[in-house]
């Protein structure tokens, strides 16, 4: 998972080897989009490998690591096209 605190991103890992650089979620998004389709962006500061979903309402997304996050109305609609189309 990515997840953003301006100017930072953070890189949280399922064995929780984390790591942060400077960087835009945008950027992060676009250079992933080239190497996979398997993360998905729910809000402004987040993006998930699908992977690691382990449950999804049409609020929330649970992960795996029980971490909970938030769906937000812009990225709703692409959000819940892409976790049915994988």
């Amino acid at each position: 998972m990515f997840s953003s605190v301006r100017p930072y991103i953070e890189v949280k890992c399922i064995d929780n080897d984390n790591m942060t650089f400077r960087g835009k979620m945008d950027d992060i998004e676009e250079q992933i989009s080239h190497l996979t389709d398997g993360f998905l962006r729910p809000n402004k500061s987040c993006l998930l490998n699908q992977k690691y979903i382990m449950r999804c309402t049409s609020q929330d997304v649970t992960m795996i690591n029980n971490e909970i996050v938030s769906i937000t109305r812009k990225y709703k609609k692409e959000f819940m096209e892409k976790l049915h189309m994988l």
